[in-house]
């Protein structure tokens, strides 16, 4: 998920973990390319939006497990996003789990305390379609 967010831009490889870690673009690309996007004979963006989808999807059901499967209404519920991609992942994530209220917290507590990821100073996000 992480090397496929960094192929795509959507996380800042020099500002990863509030830049106390640096990733390596190329490398997250050329993974992408040999493990994915070669067999698959697709690009490495249409790859890397797969393993993005697949991402999501796979989170969407474990929100549906506990919520719709136990009778709850996923509109009724707010999902709070952890970890520093949690702006990309709540994004894709709540248009299709129903979900209408979200938050990015400013700061993470306990082990991360004080760290702000790849979202810098986000607090509150908007799910957004795009086509």
């Amino acid at each position: 998920m992480t090397d496929a967010a960094v192929a795509l831009g959507y996380i800042d490889p020099n500002f990863f973990l509030g830049g106390n870690m640096g990733l390596v673009a190329d490398a997250a690309r050329r993974a992408i390319a040999d493990k994915v996007a070669g067999p698959l004979g697709v690009s490495i963006e249409e790859a890397a939006l797969s393993i993005l989808d697949l991402t999501t999807e796979s989170m969407v059901n474990a929100i549906e497990d506990i919520t719709v499967k136990q009778g709850i209404d996923p509109a009724d519920t707010v999902i709070i996003g952890g970890g520093g991609a949690a702006g990309i992942n709540a994004v894709s994530i709540c248009p299709s789990a129903a979900l209408q209220n979200r938050h990015i917290p400013r700061r993470r507590r306990g082990a991360q305390r004080g760290r702000r990821g790849s979202l810098g100073n986000v607090d509150r996000v908007q799910a957004a379609l795009l086509s």
